[in-house]
């Protein structure tokens, strides 16, 4: 289990895990279909990068010269995160020298030319193949990590920010303007008319033909039930009915909350807005498009449709 702490408690036996990330891509050891965290200084990778073991810090790592051909590694931030399992949780933002030594890693392949089984994969893609735990921790590293790389400077003053030591922010020394970790609350919804769900398809995901549920973000002052209306009516020329709290997700792409609900249709025909959404249209649970992956929120709303239809006919 993850706690969330900003300030690391004095130390406590076991290593700490620590997550290593390189152009907001995650470094993981993969295994067959699977991904597990990796440490570019750990002996076991057979990558030739000399240093400390996982239980070291990165700073120390570092320092101790860790190389792998020739290339060098430079920690460039390194973050406490929380307590998980009650061991220590960190991220550390490596930053490589020497590209071409790394590009193994970059590429995303399954495996590194050295038989490491080292990649460096988006947070994204490791959907289904991570831990389920493992994965939203990664989740939390990467939005802290986005976080304080983007807010080393005042927005207001440009003056350069200072790190809290009692609190997750950065505060401005000159006008004590503070900067928190953003987070971005974004409503998804799934529109029910009697056995049917509407999925629409965003014009981002042209080369997948995913057809997901409709979501988008919450405005300045606007309620989330607000935004789930406003948003249909956007998107698709559609008028709600009752609406119903469903879950949330974090969505750390790169700091959205994601609320989900369910909606009752009441009038009107579809009719896309062009501009996000390229098609949508009314599907029953026997005859489903492409849908999101397992592990999202959205997929989440769809297999709970096709439950409820399942168990009780068209059944609101």
């Amino acid at each position: 289990m993850f706690r969330h702490a900003p300030i690391q408690p004095p130390p406590v036996g076991g290593a700490p895990t620590i997550f290593y990330f390189v152009d907001n891509r995650l470094l993981v050891r993969l295994v067959g279909e699977n991904a597990e965290l990796a440490d570019p200084w750990a002996p076991s990778n057979g990558s030739g990068v000399s240093g400390s073991t996982a239980g070291s810090t990165a700073t120390d790592s570092a320092a101790s010269g860790g190389r792998r051909g020739s290339g060098r590694i430079k920690v460039v931030r390194d973050l406490f995160l929380g307590m998980l399992d009650d061991k220590p949780c960190r991220v550390v933002e490596l930053r490589v020298a020497d590209e071409k030594s790394f590009e193994p890693w970059r590429s995303g392949g399954s495996a590194g030319t050295d038989g490491s089984g080292l990649s460096l994969m988006g947070i994204r893609s490791l959907l289904g193949r991570m831990d389920d735990e493992l994965l939203k921790v990664a989740g939390v590293a990467s939005q802290v990590l986005d976080w304080d790389r983007n807010h080393q400077f005042c927005g207001r003053c440009g003056t350069q920010t200072v790190r809290s030591e009692t609190e997750r922010s950065r505060s401005c020394p000159s006008c004590s303007l503070t900067a928190y970790p953003r987070i971005s609350p974004a409503m998804i919804v799934a529109v029910l008319k009697g056995d049917k769900i509407l999925l629409a398809h965003n014009r981002r995901h042209r080369a997948s033909h995913v057809f997901s549920v409709l979501a988008g973000f919450v405005e300045p002052g606007e309620s989330l039930e607000e935004c789930v209306r406003r948003e249909v009516m956007e998107e698709v020329s559609i008028k709600l009915g009752e609406i119903r709290y469903f879950a949330s997700q974090p969505w750390p792409f790169p700091d959205s909350l994601m609320i989900a609900f369910t909606a009752e249709y009441e009038s009107g025909d579809i009719s896309v807005d062009g501009k996000e959404i390229a098609e949508a249209d009314w599907f029953d649970k026997d005859h489903l498009p492409g849908i999101p992956p397992h592990g999202t929120v959205a997929r989440r709303l769809i297999d709970w449709f096709v439950q409820s239809r399942s168990a009780h006919g068209a059944s609101p």
